[in-house]
């Protein structure tokens, strides 16, 4: 399946994070200009518990990786700026992949494709 590029815009991110269980890693462009550019942070349980998230809130969101909601498989899955979605972790089964990708399909590209312009299927998992 090739479809037309699309951008996440800054709520396409923030409804991400507001969706899910669980966000573990946030990339920001820090809107202080006596401070760093780029800003990234990592948390092992919700990085909303955080007291960087409270200082970092209002900032520009350039990536974040969430763990999928209301699913029984474990699989943390980043979106970017740019479009980009990646199924993170190491050895993840075919099956566990697929359960994810159709998860993401139902839910994001769905919503943005003609049933007559595509080929394939993610059925049989």
């Amino acid at each position: 399946m090739k479809l037309e590029t699309l951008e996440f815009d800054e709520d396409d991110l923030r409804t991400v994070i507001e969706e899910s269980n669980r966000v573990q890693r946030v990339d920001v462009s820090p809107t202080s200009i006596e401070g760093p550019d780029h800003i990234s942070a990592h948390d092992r349980g919700d990085l909303r518990d955080t007291d960087w998230w409270d200082q970092h809130l209002a900032d520009p969101f350039e990536q974040v990786r969430v763990v999928l909601p209301h699913r029984n498989v474990h699989v943390d899955v980043g979106f970017d700026d740019t479009g980009r979605i990646t199924l993170y972790g190491r050895e993840i089964e075919m099956p566990i992949q697929a359960e994810a990708m159709r998860y993401l399909t139902d839910e994001i590209i769905d919503k943005y494709r003609d049933p007559t312009e595509f080929q394939g299927t993610l059925n049989g998992y």
